[in-house]
C-alpha cells in the first residue's frame, strides 16, 4: 500500500500525472481501508487532480474515522479553499492548528484564507508571525510564500521560493500542480524554478 501511496503523491501526481495518482491511490486504499493516513492521501490526490467535490467527501470520511486528525482537516480545508468556501476552509484552518500543536504547515494556509478573503490585516499578522518563527525553527518557505501569493507579494514569494529551493524543501515537487501558484505560473521565474527543478512544464 506504501508503495502505491508515494509513487502517486510524490511521482505521479508531481509530474502533473494525475488521473493516473488518483488510480494508484485507490489501490492503496483497497489494502489498507481503515488507514487514516491512506483516506488523508486520497483526498491529496483527489485535491490535486481538481477534483474537489469527491475530495471534501473523501476528507470528511476521513474525519468520520477520527475527528482528531488534524492533517484531514488541513486537506478538507484546502478543498473548501479550492471551492471558494473560504468561511469553511477557515474553520478547518483552525481545528488543524489547534489539533496539530499550531504547525506552521497549518498556519500558513490560515493566512492565505484570510488573504483570499480580503483579511489582509489578519494575513500579513499570519505572515509576520510565521517569518519570525522561521528565524528560530523550521518554517517551510514554499508554505508561507503561498500567503504572499494570496496578498499579490510577488516578489516576496519568489524570494521565498528561492529560499524553499535553497533548502531542498520537499514540498517543491507538488509546485507544478499546487493551484496556490495559479496567478504567478506565467511568470518567467516561476517557470526558470521549474525547470531547475526538473519538472514538466
Amino acid at each position: 500500500a506504501r508503495a502505491h501511496q508515494w509513487y502517486a503523491i510524490h511521482y505521479l501526481t508531481a509530474t502533473g500525472r494525475l488521473e493516473e495518482a488518483v488510480q494508484e491511490m485507490k489501490k492503496a486504499l483497497e489494502l489498507e481501508p481503515a488507514s487514516l493516513v491512506m483516506n488523508t492521501f486520497m483526498g491529496a490526490t483527489l485535491y490535486y487532480a481538481g477534483r474537489y467535490d469527491e475530495a471534501i467527501d473523501q476528507c470528511r470520511r476521513t474525519i468520520q474515522m477520527d475527528p482528531n486528525f488534524a492533517v484531514a482537516h488541513w486537506h478538507l480545508g484546502l478543498a473548501y479553499e479550492q471551492k471558494h468556501l473560504l468561511d469553511a476552509a477557515t474553520e478547518e484552518f483552525k481545528k488543524a492548528i489547534s489539533l496539530s500543536g499550531s504547525s506552521p504547515l497549518m498556519k500558513a494556509a490560515l493566512g492565505r484564507a484570510y488573504a483570499e478573503s480580503q483579511n489582509n490585516h489578519e494575513a500579513n499578522e499570519m505572515l509576520n508571525e510565521l517569518n519570525e518563527l522561521a528565524k528560530r525553527q523550521y518554517a517551510s518557505a514554499y508554505e508561507i510564500a503561498t500567503i504572499c501569493v494570496a496578498l499579490g507579494n510577488h516578489e516576496e514569494a519568489f524570494q521565498l521560493l528561492g529560499k524553499a529551493y535553497a533548502e531542498h524543501s520537499f514540498h517543491l515537487v507538488n509546485l507544478n500542480v499546487s493551484p496556490q501558484f495559479k496567478s504567478i505560473r506565467s511568470d518567467p521565474r516561476f517557470q526558470d524554478l521549474v525547470e531547475r527543478l526538473g519538472l514538466p512544464r
